[in-house]
């Protein structure tokens, strides 16, 4: 691990001039100098696109927010990493002072990954001192949670500054209780998901897609946020036959989902059914005219 550790330092340093890194299977206990120094924006200043895949045994994120060009960004198989925090936007004061002139944190950053971080269990915000709350993600348009099991919540910050967000996808985030204030919001996707509570504040929302075989009836928070929705067009659901048959016209779901633009529920048979409103509704009309 020394040695790994140490080879990376040294002979793996790589140019200013990269725009694309990729690590795979690092298996030292933290990443290379040059990742995680404060001047990591200097050192990698054209860096656009960065993948870390299976670091295993590193606890904590380099300062990934301090690169002023990264525009993609996906982290896997950071089995070790419990927590995120200010570290992970480069936005600490010493001293816990507050700065006059604080610098946004991934000014650049359109697309975030975080996939198979198994033991992640608190995401929080960067604060830069006397609780003031680190500008942070300004552009980014599409945020991807998968295999997240254990992390309860999304930072409330995130809603507020990341207000180009456009799409959200989640699956095997069991855990997650919330997701609210995404002003921007356009395209969501839930997959596998248990233990949502409430899913809210969404006024720009227009596809909503829902996916778990085992469900045999509407999640609480779907039927709860459905007249919330006031921009949804389409509305795709996946689960089991039961759940397919009570979405029938005479099902008990049905009242629900009728007012939607566009439906589609799918069962793990591959039976289907597909509602397009506006065609019901001249369908109805044309029968009134005869």
């Amino acid at each position: 691990m020394e040695r790994i550790e140490r080879v990376f330092d040294t002979a793996l340093h790589p140019p200013s001039s990269l725009d694309k890194l990729e690590i795979q299977y690092f298996f030292g206990r933290r990443y290379p100098t040059w990742l995680t120094t404060a001047s990591v924006g200097l050192l990698l200043g054209n860096l656009r696109r960065l993948v870390l895949v299976d670091c295993r045994l590193c606890p904590w994120l380099p300062p990934l927010g301090k690169l002023p060009n990264l525009e993609f960004l996906r982290i896997r198989g950071a089995s070790a990493v419990v927590a995120i925090g200010s570290e992970f936007l480069g936005c600490e004061a010493a001293g816990g002072k507050r700065r006059s002139s604080s610098p946004v944190s991934f000014p650049k950053l359109t697309e975030l990954w975080f996939d198979g971080m198994i033991n992640w269990e608190e995401w929080h915000w960067g604060v830069i001192g006397d609780d003031e709350v680190a500008v942070a993600m300004p552009r980014l348009s599409h945020l991807h949670l998968v295999d997240c099991p254990r992390l309860r919540d999304l930072p409330e910050a995130l809603s507020r500054h990341a207000t180009a967000l456009t799409r959200l996808q989640t699956k095997g985030v069991g855990s997650l209780k919330s997701i609210c204030g995404f002003s921007s919001m356009k395209r969501m996707q839930i997959h596998d998901e248990s233990g949502l509570e409430s899913v809210s504040d969404l006024p720009a929302l227009e596809f909503l897609e829902v996916s778990n075989n085992k469900m045999s009836h509407l999640p609480k928070w779907l039927v709860t946020g459905l007249a919330q929705f006031t921009a949804l067009q389409r509305l795709d659901i996946e689960g089991s036959s039961q759940l397919l048959r009570s979405c029938l016209q005479n099902g008990e779901e049905w009242p629900r989902l009728s007012h939607v633009p566009i439906v589609y529920i799918q069962d793990d048979q591959h039976k289907y059914i597909c509602y397009i409103k506006e065609f019901i509704h001249r369908l109805h009309q044309l029968k009134g005219t005869q």
